[in-house]
């Protein structure tokens, strides 16, 4: 029993720790302040003492958890019954040694180092300038603590003997960082896998003997080469080569009607065929490219494989049709693999059409349409809704160690495992490329155009706001959180931002996006362009059970992280507004104002206090529209007919007021009314009557008229 349980954590020490070495960094830097307590001899003159190591360590790559260990030190070593540091030693020490470091769990390991080398110590007392050398051993063991990639804390404590000068034990608490093994790729990018070379196979000359003699042919197709074979990809390979090779005449004779196809039986319907239509002459050659064109049963493959692909090659010489046939064997990888050779690939994992992505989207789209918000941007607060139901559904960063992004993306042919967004909503979790392409889907389901990010070690987000870059920067505050390019302003989203809002995930965004394009390090592509030559690709196994997030904790977060951002950009305005208030500007008129503000972005409650300000002493003519135009939108038609007939007492010709009484009582009904009201209106201004011509008419045709029109929900904040 003893030795299975050693059998057993042996096998799980070397399996977790083939992983911390896989993550791809080899070279780590630390700094370690330490607490000297000396022992022996040593107590009786030194007191406590205080210093600090930086190091280097290096993995010895056959052996991953053992690490080759170089650095110096600083030690300041009171002497005992002396009054000040006046008189006291500094230590200066350099060595080299070797360690081990085990990974006990993925945030936890334990690492113990050996050291050598050779110190120098002099006295600080200008008095007594006494200095002298000699070489030091020191032992050290302690736990780690891995709180984020590329970062550990170390505590500890070890022993430390400067041969007939200092002898003690010593406490740590330091932090190391684990230094990328390269630039490129996001980071937490999941199973990169070493690339088979592409298939090369032999020249082939070993088909069917001809009738005549019994000799191999003389005409022949050699040197193929497949390409690697990724079925999230199987309609691009339909006009983009599988495979290249080229078509020998090595006879004396030419050959004409030539005719090459490819068929792969388990995962093609029918063989793809390449027409040579020149003849190829008498000791000529000519290089062709093969095509396929696969079923979507290839993204059945969920581990690489190997299969027979079928080349036939036809063709006509000195009058008499000829044939061969050749078969390769061919790797295929899963349908979750790719190479990050061009970054526009991860579009076709973007399926916005998968029935799962849909459901998601279409009903948080459903949770958050609301006409009350009609002043922000309707692409803004969809993707607000979508991060907040993300975040309750329970979405969660997780990064992979066993290939990081930074390292794999520079590697043009490693081959990498990316998720479909079904699979992400089953997982509920993903690196940051399946976070981007959750992300991208969900937004392209409900028609927001989106776009791959990419910065040295990172791949992110960004969505269109269907805006253009001279219109955003007039009703934004802060145009620089914004990529704006190709006429389109673009909002950049850092997908790993899972504990805060929208908001903040966005200003990670955008100022990853301006350090590194700064630099010109930024990549930028639009999902559509890489459907253009990577098409998405349709999913048919198993169906995904949701379980949607509660949708009043979507709405109570949705609706916190709009007045945030509301508040964030209507403060210039609110204080400017407020100001004059402080100057004894006209109080009914500024509140108006600041209500027709509130109102414009959908904070009602504020909105219907600050027209309340406004009515006054004298019943402000706009304060009664307005507050009737909040009913309105509530619903409470009597209320708001109400505030309408106040308003229409003070001055029952004004077009506003016909309008607003007009449209109350086509919502009560009364017809007759709002005929006559609507004549009036017609005769003060034509083109208004025209913007509400649902209200010449009567039930579902006005209704009908009204939606098409789109002035059901608009309302008129009137200000002086």
């Amino acid at each position: 029993m003893k030795r299975n349980l050693f059998t057993f954590f042996l096998i799980f020490f070397l399996f977790i720790n083939s992983y911390a070495f896989s993550d791809g960094s080899i070279v780590s830097l630390s700094f370690e302040p330490t607490l000297d307590i000396p022992v022996g001899e040593s107590a009786s003159y030194f007191g406590i003492a205080g210093g600090g190591l930086l190091f280097a360590d290096v993995k010895i790559p056959p052996i991953p958890f053992l690490h080759a260990r170089g650095g110096f030190g600083y030690g300041l070593y009171s002497i005992k019954n002396t009054p000040d540091l006046s008189q006291s030693v500094s230590l200066l020490k350099g060595g080299a040694g070797i360690g081990v470091d085990f990974l006990l769990l993925p945030w936890l390991g334990v690492s113990a180092d050996v050291l050598g080398g050779y110190s120098y110590g002099f006295m600080n007392d200008p008095g007594n300038p006494a200095s002298g050398g000699s070489p030091f051993i020191s032992a050290d063991a302690g736990l780690m603590f891995y709180p984020a990639r590329n970062f550990s804390i170390r505590l500890g404590g070890g022993y430390d003997n400067y041969f007939g000068l200092f002898q003690g034990i010593h406490v740590f608490l330091g932090a190391t960082y684990h230094i990328p093994a390269g630039p490129g790729k996001p980071a937490g990018v999941k199973a990169a896998v070493p690339v088979k070379a592409k298939v090369t196979p032999e020249p082939l000359n070993a088909a069917a003997p001809e009738k005549n003699g019994g000799t191999a042919p003389q005409f022949e197709l050699v040197k193929i080469e497949f390409e690697n074979i990724f079925p999230v990809f199987h309609k691009y390979y339909d006009d983009h080569p599988i495979a290249r090779a080229v078509l020998t005449n090595n006879s004396d004779a030419p050959v004409s009607g030539v005719r090459v196809s490819l068929l792969i039986k388990q995962y093609m319907d029918a063989p793809k065929e390449t027409d040579i239509p020149e003849e190829i002459k008498a000791g000529e050659s000519r290089e062709i490219e093969l095509f396929a064109l696969f079923t979507d049963r290839v993204l059945d493959i969920t581990e690489a494989t190997k299969t027979a692909a079928e080349i036939q090659v036809s063709y006509n010489q000195n009058g008499e049709a000829k044939q061969q046939k050749i078969i390769e064997t061919i790797r295929i990888y899963d349908r979750n693999a790719l190479t990050w050779d061009d970054d526009k690939k991860a579009s076709a994992f973007v399926t916005a059409k998968d029935p799962a992505v849909l459901t998601f989207a279409k009903n948080v789209a459903g949770m958050v349409k609301s006409g009350e918000r009609r002043a922000v941007n309707a692409n803004l607060l969809t993707a607000i809704g979508i991060h907040d139901a993300l975040s309750e559904y329970g979405m969660t960063y997780v990064v992979d160690p066993k290939s990081p992004y930074a390292e794999f993306s520079t590697r043009n042919s490693a081959v990498d495992f990316l998720q479909f967004p079904r699979q992400s909503l089953e997982y509920r979790a993903g690196d940051c490329d399946d976070l981007s392409i959750l992300y991208s889907a969900l937004l392209e389901a409900v028609g927001i155009e989106t776009a791959f990010v990419t910065t040295p070690g990172h791949i992110f987000m960004a969505f269109s706001l269907n805006m253009n870059p001279d219109a955003a920067r007039k009703e934004f505050l802060r145009a620089d959180e914004f990529i704006f390019t190709n006429g389109k302003t673009w909002v950049p989203i850092e997908v790993t931002e899972r504990e805060g809002g929208l908001l903040k995930a966005w200003q990670e965004g955008s100022k990853e996006w301006r350090e590194n394009s700064a630099r010109q390090q930024a990549g930028f592509f639009p999902v559509h362009d890489g459907w253009q030559l990577y098409e998405p690709v349709g999913l048919h196994w198993g169906d995904v059970r949701l379980n949607l997030p509660d949708r009043d904790k979507v709405l109570t977060a949705y609706n916190e992280e709009v007045d945030r951002f509301i508040d964030r950009e209507i403060y210039p305005q609110v204080a400017k507004l407020q100001g004059e208030l402080q100057q004894n500007a006209s109080a009914e008129k500024i509140a108006n104002k600041l209500g027709v503000l509130y109102a414009r972005y959908g904070l009602m409650e504020r909105a219907e206090t600050e027209f309340k300000k406004a009515l006054g002493q004298n019943n402000n003519l706009f304060a009664l529209i307005n507050l009737g135009n909040i009913y309105f939108m509530e619903k409470k038609m009597d209320q708001s007919l109400a505030f309408y007939n106040r308003a229409y007492e003070i001055e029952p010709g004004n077009k506003n007021v016909l309008l607003s009484l007009a449209r109350v009582n086509h919502e009560l009904e009364n017809y007759g009314l709002v005929k006559k009201l609507y004549a009036e209106l017609k005769q003060k201004d034509s083109n208004l009557a025209l913007q509400f011509a649902y209200l010449d008419l009567r039930g579902e045709e006005a209704s009908r008229a009204a939606d098409i029109s789109a002035v059901k929900e608009l309302m008129l904040w009137l200000e002086e």
